[in-house]
């Protein structure tokens, strides 16, 4: 198997999940929690408005990007009664003015669900957007762009990132082995001098029983890298069944980063693994970390702290 299908295999980017109707109620369920929480009770519709008035609305984009978001979001709408026609597709670029959605029904239904719909859209597009730009930096230096678990709202975040061309990653505990600073401190304080390669070892042998689409090893330096890379490469010698493994090069710096590249290389244990920079990562300094020989930059910046997609929806008739 190839780096790039390793890196598949490893981090997710499935078109089959993120279009599956699973990923579709999981968001369906987050929207009609946070309707439930504003629109219990409306009363400023119930002082103001005609509820069986039927109305016509546009959503529209009032920056360009990348539109995330819309096909669950007009299943929202659908779901409280209205009609949404869908104008531009997920994952489309938008340019200024482009309008994304009609959408026509009773009055009281189209404001009591426009905020938490317009919440939803501007998020997801927001966070497609800035994986779109993050991934172009990336890709020019061979390098894939990946979230985190830094996530406020699990399954509309991921489906924005992948829509956004990245990688979602890990979705939470339960589908992959992460080993990071706490679990290391945790095994040495068990009395292992080597908790790097105890936790590689003990992963290895537990992963397919597990059903881990993954392991990953926090390595804090160079050091700690080649330990875990040798263990790996013992592990699957041992016939213990191949599982992607990656080493997580966390808080290095790019120079620390190309070093322990080469030494990997040299080693001859480069084939064997994956590497990952993370930690401190944002839009200022990926370009730095990609140019350093990773296969993944992974930033909690692109859930956290993407700003939200400037997007519209107004009575028209």
């Amino acid at each position: 198997m190839d780096r790039e299908n390793k890196i598949k295999k490893a981090y997710g980017g499935d078109a089959k999940f993120f279009k599956s109707t699973f990923c579709a109620r999981k968001i369906a369920d987050e929207l009609e929690r946070r309707y439930k929480e504003d629109a219990g009770r409306d009363i400023t519709a119930a002082a103001v408005i005609r509820d069986h008035r039927t109305i016509r609305g546009m959503i529209k984009a009032k920056e360009p990007g990348i539109l995330a978001g819309i096909s669950d979001v007009s299943a929202f709408y659908r779901r409280h009664g209205l009609k949404a026609r869908i104008l531009k597709k997920d994952g489309c670029v938008l340019k200024r003015g482009d309008m994304i959605a009609e959408v026509r029904g009773p009055e009281g239904a189209f404001l009591a669900t426009e905020r938490t719909g317009l919440n939803i859209l501007q998020r997801m597009s927001g966070i497609a957007t800035a994986a779109k730009r993050l991934a172009d930096i990336a890709g020019r230096y061979g390098a894939a762009v990946a979230g985190t678990r830094k996530t406020l709202l699990l399954y509309p975040d991921k489906k924005a990132i992948w829509l956004g061309g990245c990688l979602p990653h890990r979705l939470g505990l339960f589908d992959a082995i992460l080993v990071k600073d706490n679990h290391l401190s945790a095994i040495a304080a068990e009395g292992e001098s080597d908790p790097i390669t105890a936790a590689t070892r003990r992963a290895c042998r537990r992963a397919r029983r597990l059903r881990a689409k993954f392991i990953e090893i926090e390595a804090p330096d160079r050091k700690s890298a080649m330990h875990a890379a040798r263990a790996y490469k013992e592990e699957i010698s041992a016939d213990n069944g191949y599982i992607p493994f990656t080493i997580m090069l966390d808080n290095m710096r790019p120079a620390e980063i190309r070093k322990t590249t080469e030494e990997l290389k040299a080693s001859g244990l480069y084939g064997s693994v994956l590497l990952e920079a993370s930690g401190n990562i944002t839009p200022g300094n990926i370009s730095a970390c990609a140019q350093a020989g990773v296969d993944v930059v992974s930033l909690g910046w692109l859930t956290h702290s993407a700003r939200a997609l400037d997007i519209s929806q107004k009575i028209t008739g």
